[in-house]
């Protein structure tokens, strides 16, 4: 006849943290509840507030991006163009000629003429004091920063032999006569020659319309041009 069979009892003696523990020692421990529960993932829904918050900043920074973002010009920020005058009468407020030439300055030639214009020895000539710049007329100058020169170019007494970047594409006629009138009224530089208007640069940019297909200019074909563009 076959006993019954045993089961386990939940005794202390049936504990398997009890095994290989001395006989009469007691674990004083409680049990966790939560010993054998597998951890797990859980998702929590993101705040309300916090969406309100983010869709209002996004919305302000489009907003502001849009009205003080300069027309999105990529070398020149103008956070007085759409101001509270020009809504009133529709018309963009003119910034001054000499800080947007400053500016335009910074941006696009400072990196190679240096802050101060005096250039990099060997590398990039001077624009302080350059018989280029200190022409009576801005002609030839115009001409360059459109279409950019290519050495070697004497300056100041000195060759330079880099390539100048042009910047017909970049810049509008505003920013070029701007920068250019800067840099020829530049007193703490020493120049302190005539200024130049949009309306020179942009007749200059008509009538060199296919000189960017032929590259740089070279300073021969440069100095075979008159200082001062002739009145049509």
């Amino acid at each position: 006849m076959n006993s019954p069979t045993s089961t386990p009892s939940s005794s202390p003696g049936n504990d398997p943290r009890s095994r290989g523990r001395p006989a009469g020692v007691k674990d004083l421990a409680a049990r966790d509840p939560l010993e054998h529960v597998e951890p797990g993932e859980s998702q929590r829904p993101i705040s309300l507030m916090l969406v309100i918050f983010l869709a209002t900043l996004f919305s302000w920074a489009g907003y502001y991006a849009h009205r003080y973002g300069g027309g999105y010009e990529p070398l020149i920020y103008n956070e007085n163009a759409y101001g509270l005058a020009a809504a009133k009468t529709n018309a963009a407020e003119k910034l001054d000629p000499y800080a947007l030439g400053q500016r335009v300055f910074g941006n696009t030639c400072a990196r190679c003429h240096q802050p101060d214009g005096l250039g990099l020895p060997g590398q990039y000539p001077p624009l302080a004091g350059s018989e280029w710049v200190l022409a009576p007329g801005p002609a030839r100058m115009i001409r360059i920063v459109l279409d950019a020169v290519q050495g070697p170019i004497p300056v100041k007494g000195a060759t330079f032999d880099n390539v100048m970047t042009p910047w017909r594409d970049t810049l509008n006629d505003e920013q070029i006569a701007a920068v250019i009138t800067f840099v020829r009224t530049q007193k703490e530089w020493g120049n302190t020659a005539s200024p130049v208007t949009p309306e020179e640069v942009a007749a200059i940019r008509a009538k060199t319309k296919a000189r960017s297909a032929a590259g740089p200019w070279t300073v021969a074909e440069l100095q075979a041009l008159p200082d001062q563009e002739p009145n049509p």
